[in-house]
């Protein structure tokens, strides 16, 4: 089960960070708050053999399955070991070097 608590992780992550950036007198308002959009990215470098690129769903992890869930968050995966995601791996140096830091054949 690859790193699918991580997307439960993150709704803790921005759930602390958006509760931080409202003031309290505010969230009970009538006025809409207006919030960052939010991006969620994984860089794996993991032994296990994963595809270049997938999205994680938070709604992999419920007890009960629903098409389409009141609640989801996406995260995206990049797989960043050696060999992989090369058109990443060519606009991002800093990728590369690491991934070829840590590479073991």
């Amino acid at each position: 089960m690859f790193q699918f608590q991580k997307t439960f992780r993150d709704l803790i992550y921005v759930t602390r960070i958006l509760q931080g950036r409202i003031a309290e007198n505010t969230l009970y308002g009538s006025t809409p708050i207006k919030l960052p959009t939010p991006r969620f990215v994984v860089f794996y470098n993991g032994t296990t053999n994963r595809p270049d690129l997938e999205t994680l769903k938070l709604s992999s992890l419920y007890e009960k399955a629903q098409e389409h869930p009141d609640l989801e968050l996406l995260v995206t995966v990049y797989n960043i070991n050696y060999g992989k995601n090369r058109d990443i791996m060519e606009c991002c140096r800093i990728l590369r070097d690491y991934a070829g830091f840590v590479y073991v054949e």
